[in-house]
């Protein structure tokens, strides 16, 4: 069984982590989670991507006035998440790729 220290979280700069998703796409990997903590001033997100076995995490630091290029014209999926993420106000995307006219549940 995998120990949690088996996948551990890479901080990585805002600006960067849009092209590390997009090879992370052409490896083959998956989205598996994303992951956002609001703190005072900032906001923690985690995106973890699968392939197999194997998991990798990815840590940014978010001022709360900031946004952040959505992913979800790379991973489809990752729409999902982030429209929970962001109707509770934590997050803040630009270029956000889904359209959604009303709340999932009513």
């Amino acid at each position: 069984m995998n120990n949690y220290n088996d996948f551990p979280i890479t901080e990585v700069a805002k600006d960067e982590l849009y092209k590390i998703m997009e090879q992370k796409y052409n490896d083959g990997y998956r989205l598996a989670q994303i992951l956002s903590v609001a703190y005072e001033g900032y906001n923690e997100v985690i995106y973890s991507v699968a392939k197999e076995y194997e998991m990798e995490n990815y840590k940014i630091n978010l001022p709360i006035d900031e946004e952040i290029k959505s992913f979800s014209d790379i991973f489809p999926a990752a729409a999902l998440y982030e429209n929970e993420i962001k109707e509770l106000g934590v997050l803040r995307l630009s270029e956000w790729h889904l359209i959604i006219t009303t709340n999932f549940i009513a």
